[in-house]
């Protein structure tokens, strides 16, 4: 992982995403009596419909094509999170007030890069 919650202000963005993380920081500096402000980074959403790995999906259920596609080695990381614990991650917020104020919230799985994500899908689906 590159960064921590508590390293959260060490972010560089891309160009076309500049203008979050301002708001992100503006956010966080804002003092209210009855209002907690929490910035939640959350991994890629998939689950219940989410259509982030359709592609991937409709391509192993038609085995078309026969092998699925992945970029480079497909050693590439990528944080996910069903959008039930998502949800659940939210309510636990809400309810309990952390201390910090900027949460990472992803999968704690071993198998996230592109290449196992796929490969999954099509032994999940197609035929492996």
């Amino acid at each position: 992982m590159g960064y921590k919650e508590s390293e959260y202000e060490k972010r560089i963005p891309a160009d076309c995403y500049k203008e979050i993380k301002e708001y992100e920081d503006e956010l966080l500096k804002l003092k209210f009596e009855n209002l907690s402000i929490y910035i939640l980074c959350s991994g890629i959403p998939y689950g219940n419909a989410e259509t982030v790995f359709n592609y991937h999906i409709k391509s192993a259920w038609l085995q078309d094509p026969e092998e699925l596609p992945f970029f480079n080695k497909g050693d590439n990381y990528i944080p996910t999170i069903h959008v039930k614990d998502l949800a659940k991650i939210v309510k636990l917020v809400i309810e309990k007030k952390p201390e910090v104020k900027y949460i990472f919230s992803f999968d704690c799985t071993a198998q996230n890069t592109s290449y196992d994500i796929i490969l999954n899908i099509s032994r999940g689906i197609g035929s492996g």
